[in-house]
């Protein structure tokens, strides 16, 4: 057929496991909510990386790429 290679069927489309989808989404909604923020202190960082279960550090990373429209999710 194409000798072994994948094709793609449709651009733009990924799929995940509900698992790994429920964690994006959810990451999504608290980041959101500090991104229509102007300015993120480290107490809403924190507030955040409890809720998420991550670092501050990488609920900064995930701010900053969604400042950039890298998107979350």
């Amino acid at each position: 057929m194409d000798g072994g290679r994948a094709q793609i069927i449709e651009r733009g489309v990924l799929t995940a496991p509900d698992e790994a989808s429920d964690v994006a989404v959810g990451q999504a909604e608290v980041i959101g909510r500090l991104a229509a923020e102007p300015r993120v202190g480290l107490a809403a960082a924190d507030a955040a990386a409890a809720e998420l279960g991550i670092s501050r550090r990488q609920v900064y990373v995930l701010l900053g790429r969604w400042r950039a429209g890298e998107g979350v999710v």
